[in-house]
């Protein structure tokens, strides 16, 4: 991400920088050859001003943009990729509590707890190049479920007390990298 924001920006300066150079270069031929009006002139620097404004105005919302995350404080199904980060503990969810459909998402837990009432799945996953990381799973049948998921990263979680089921199942799932997790007191 870092280098395609670079590799963007340096874009966007190029554009501008040319731009502005350009019409500097019109500007100094036209006083000298008296092609253009004083009007003319300043309304020229007016456009390669705005042009830079422009310029600098998507390059700032190029890098906060690019860093955003959406904030999710309850149970939820996820269809669009982007990261997504947990604002609050969920307590007694029911059923699945976080559902992820679309590809392309790292949600972050921030380590808060999502505790289930004993069935479903804290999390499930049925999309490719998923990131579940820093999630506290407790009494679920599944703690992270992934389902015809691949190519996805399960890290840094705690799954405890599934006692029906599963803390960490992956079906139909292939290439998904699984580490420094804790799973502890599930059934299997």
């Amino acid at each position: 991400r870092c280098i395609k924001r670079y590799i963007i920006l340096h874009s966007l300066y190029y554009l501008g920088s040319n731009y502005i150079h350009q019409e500097k270069t019109n500007m100094q031929v036209a006083k000298r050859y008296s092609m253009k009006s004083e009007s003319e002139i300043k309304s020229s620097r007016r456009t390669a001003l705005t042009v830079l404004t422009i310029v600098f105005l998507a390059a700032v919302l190029l890098i906060t943009g690019a860093n955003t995350a959406s904030a999710f404080t309850g149970c939820t199904k996820i269809n669009s990729s982007g990261t997504y980060t947990l604002g609050d503990p969920i307590e007694n969810a029911s059923s699945t509590c976080i559902e992820v459909e679309s590809s392309d998402v790292v949600l972050n837990g921030q380590n808060y707890v999502v505790d289930g009432t004993g069935s479903g799945s804290g999390i499930n996953v049925s999309a490719s190049n998923v990131t579940i990381r820093n999630f506290n799973l407790t009494d679920w049948t599944y703690g992270i479920r992934y389902i015809n998921a691949d190519n996805g990263v399960i890290a840094n979680n705690t799954v405890s007390s599934n006692a029906r089921g599963f803390g960490i199942y992956l079906d139909s799932s292939s290439d998904n990298v699984v580490k420094d997790n804790t799973a502890s007191s599930s059934a299997r």
